[in-house]
């Protein structure tokens, strides 16, 4: 499931930079290997931020749930 995720990234990063480079910004100097290195690049940049992150989000939001949590499973046994 993540890594569908992660495909779609690359695909709409990749897609919005063709739309901008080639429709809007039609004077640029970008190629498609620079369109598809920044694609991969924000991907990998994604994919960085949510193995580091997703912990430290999950137990800041809920710290006392947490907390909560474990002393009545800890009571319970």
């Amino acid at each position: 499931m993540n890594s569908i995720r992660y495909i779609l990234y690359f695909v709409i990063s990749f897609v919005l930079q063709l739309l901008w480079f080639f429709l809007v910004k039609e004077n640029s100097n970008v190629t498609i290997l620079d369109m598809l290195i920044m694609s991969l690049l924000f991907t990998l940049f994604m994919f960085i931020l949510d193995k580091f992150l997703k912990k430290n989000r999950l137990h800041k939001a809920c710290f006392f749930c947490c907390r909560l949590k474990t002393k009545i499973y800890d009571q319970a046994e």
